[in-house]
């Protein structure tokens, strides 16, 4: 008998929880930002050649907050210790990149 996530990855596919590279990049934008609205989640990913709708960034970070990487704050979504961890983010020096 083989274990039902050893099947899912033999079928290819994405491994539950993994994001791309791009996305891993937009994080660290975020964390950067924080906390950030979906508007300004937006603006991020265009600025990183990805364009997302508002609404789809919302989507996105629910996702997120179910995976565990993003939480709600005043003012906006901020990143999780596991996010931050997981994906190796770094603070920028002088903070802020993109958005304000």
């Amino acid at each position: 008998i083989v274990a039902a996530s050893v099947v899912k990855r033999c079928r290819g596919g994405r491994v539950p929880g993994a994001i791309s590279k791009r996305w891993k990049v937009i994080l660290n934008d975020i964390y950067n930002n924080e906390p950030v609205t979906v508007e300004q989640i937006s603006l991020l990913a265009t600025g990183r050649g990805v364009h997302v709708h508002p609404s789809s960034a919302q989507a996105r970070m629910h996702k997120y907050i179910d995976l565990g990487y993003i939480e709600t704050a005043a003012g906006g979504y901020v990143l999780t210790q596991t996010a931050i961890y997981k994906f190796d983010l770094k603070k920028k020096a002088g903070g802020r990149t993109y958005v304000r």
